[in-house]
């Protein structure tokens, strides 16, 4: 197996020789997968990133980069790679759903991969989906499990309702995304066909982006679905008290109430969205947006435990939730309150 990275993560000269030489003269000309990856200031994980994706069983794709107005190192260290699979196009900063979208329309093929510049592949992630996309071809979306990493700690993703090594087309996609996302902008690929008939990811979020897409595409189309690991998510600790996160994430919530009247699956979804906004402002002591975004919720859709947790004092609240991000930060993953 390739390794583009030396043990301290620093790249070297010998490495970005054996990269030059790894090219791909019988690629066909058009490629099964065409591998979207949005970048922006990841020089300090963008090499690992392709190194995963370099290093897949299944070697039928092209890599598309969309550097994003990157300031940062990223872009000269993937300019060092000397590989016919992987192309990188510029464009000025406006975000990862402008970046993702550009990447599709300079794709070549019929199903696009979604790659973040941080998360990482297992070596047979895109045999995987080729698999899934040759045995369920009535299907829009295919997606994998996949490993949680944050802080050098992992755990699998936990898909409510389905068992370790499940393979199949959805049944319930709302309700099998109650717990951890079965689909994700690392592990999921899509018939481009799709793309264009939801015409992307929404330009109009900069909050809530992904979910918003996903949900899009699963309401006009079949998921299909292996729950075995081909990938990892690199989990990161981003602070959620800043204007943009709570204009927009608002402005998500509220995007589909038209149709959780009529889709109690989706409108249960929506409310563990809501739900967990709703904690997130209370936490930082944001109790209006809070309140508001509580009342929204059907509290049928909650639990016993949820109702009471959103209840507490806001200052203890506080302090669960920062004991709880301490203790994930040690590798011991726990959920407040689901």
């Amino acid at each position: 197996m390739q390794n583009i990275l030396s043990p301290k993560g620093m790249i070297n000269s010998e490495q970005h020789v054996s990269l030059k030489n790894n090219t791909y003269k019988h690629m066909k000309e058009i490629p099964f997968f065409s591998v979207i990856i949005p970048l922006y200031n990841k020089e300090k994980y963008i090499l690992k990133t392709l190194e995963t994706v370099i290093n897949q069983s299944f070697n039928n794709f092209e890599v598309i980069i969309i550097d994003d107005g990157s300031t940062d190192n990223s872009v000269n260290l993937i300019e060092n790679i000397e590989d016919n699979r992987i192309k990188i196009f510029h464009k000025e900063n406006q975000g990862v759903s402008s970046a993702r979208n550009h990447g599709m329309q300079k794709a070549k093929s019929d199903y696009i991969a979604f790659l973040d510049a941080d998360d990482l592949w297992l070596d047979h992630h895109l045999q995987i989906l080729f698999d899934l996309i040759q045995e369920f071809p009535e299907a829009g979306l295919f997606s994998t499990g996949y490993l949680i990493s944050f802080n050098s700690h992992k755990k699998r993703a936990v898909i409510k309702g389905l068992p370790d090594e499940f393979k199949g087309i959805i049944t319930n996609f709302f309700k099998n995304n109650l717990y951890s996302p079965i689909v994700n902008s690392s592990i999921a690929a899509i018939k481009k066909s799709v793309l264009t008939n939801v015409n992307g990811f929404d330009l109009n979020l900069k909050s809530g982006q992904d979910t918003d897409f996903w949900i899009r595409v699963a309401l006009e189309n079949k998921v299909a679905f292996h729950n075995v690991v081909t990938g990892i998510y690199m989990k990161n600790d981003e602070s959620l008290s800043n204007s943009i996160f709570v204009k927009d994430r608002i402005k998500f919530l509220n995007k589909f109430t038209h149709l959780e009247t009529i889709n109690k699956g989706l409108k249960q979804y929506m409310d563990m969205n809501r739900y967990s906004v709703a904690i997130y402002y209370k936490v930082l002591n944001k109790n209006t947006i809070s309140k508001s975004v509580y009342d929204d919720i059907s509290k049928d859709n909650l639990s016993l435990k949820q109702r009471l947790v959103y209840h507490i004092p806001q200052k203890i609240l506080k302090y669960l939730f920062n004991t709880k991000k301490r203790l994930d930060k040690l590798g011991f993953f726990l959920n407040l309150y689901r």
